[in-house]
């Protein structure tokens, strides 16, 4: 493992030879090794070298390798060059399709020194999802089919996802509402919940129309602000049978395929493997054969 290694990738005008900073031996690696880099700011002490052997993960700095413990890791030596990771902060998210995800979290200890730990990365851990909400259209009607989603809130804002869709059929689309049109959305309790947020169907998007303290709502025709959607229930893509798919930096995400009965879906996304922006929201449609899954 050297400082700096400098490589030739073209002729140059008077022969193959080129001025390149010295190189200096750090550690000895022992055996096969795969380096991948931790970079916080521009400041040395802030950048280190992630040094993954067969199932075993080191840190090292210019000067070697520090005095944090070898990491047993999962990852065998000859998945190592298939590894995708993404550091945002102090945290490096690793992927491959063989194993979970996986983060590698850089702590402050004492003395100014860094604890360093490989744990895994636990999807979708929230509360728990509200059940479909049960609804109740009040005045004339007509042959439109409303469609409401409920998420529960707890006292520290950690939302769920989102319920099932509950119906209402023989209903009025909002705009067609007249004096004394409304609907009652009610649901179950949600242990830990403080509040919950809901949502109403509009042109195929479940649009926020607001909070309620207790298990009932009732929709005065509130405005549908389909810029805040609900949370989707993310999973890395691991196997070619799930029917649909998205490249994301250098990993493949997916949602989860949606009822049978529907065609296509949207959700939104938050791009959390981008270190120069900590949110980038988009919104994407995934549609798809559903006799058989698309090819790549």
């Amino acid at each position: 493992m050297h400082h700096t290694i400098a490589a030739i990738t073209a002729p140059c005008l008077h022969g193959d030879v080129a001025r390149r900073p010295g190189t200096r031996f750090l550690a000895e690696l022992g055996a096969y090794s795969v380096l991948l880099p931790f970079t916080f700011s521009a400041h040395p002490s802030q950048n280190f070298l992630l040094v993954f052997g067969e199932k075993t993960l080191r840190v090292a700095t210019v000067a070697g390798f520090t005095t944090a413990p070898v990491m047993a890791t999962p990852y065998a030596a000859e998945d190592l060059l298939s590894l995708c990771h993404a550091q945002v902060g102090d945290v490096v998210y690793l992927a491959h399709q063989k194993y979970p995800l996986h983060k590698i979290v850089r702590r402050d200890a004492p003395g100014g020194n860094y604890t360093w730990s490989l744990e895994q990365v636990k999807l979708n851990t929230s509360l728990p999802t509200p059940a479909a909400p049960t609804l109740a259209f009040t005045g004339s009607g007509g042959s439109y089919t409303l469609r409401y989603k409920v998420a529960a809130v707890d006292a520290n804002g950690r939302q769920s996802l989102a319920s099932p869709a509950g119906e209402c059929t023989g209903a009025r689309h909002p705009s067609d509402w007249v004096v004394g049109n409304s609907t009652t959305i009610s649901w179950p309790a949600v242990q830990g919940a403080a509040e919950y947020n809901v949502y109403r169907e509009e042109a195929g998007y479940f649009g926020f129309i607001g909070v309620a303290s207790g298990t009932s709502f009732s929709d005065q025709n509130y405005k549908a602000d389909t810029t805040d959607t609900p949370r989707e229930d993310w999973i890395l893509l691991r196997t070619t049978t799930i029917p649909a798919w998205w490249p994301f930096t250098s990993s493949a995400w997916c949602l989860r395929p949606p009822p049978a009965r529907r065609r296509h879906f949207t959700c939104r996304a938050q791009a959390i493997l981008n270190p120069s922006a900590s949110r980038v929201p988009c919104r994407m449609t995934i549609r798809w054969n559903t006799s058989s899954p698309p090819a790549p």
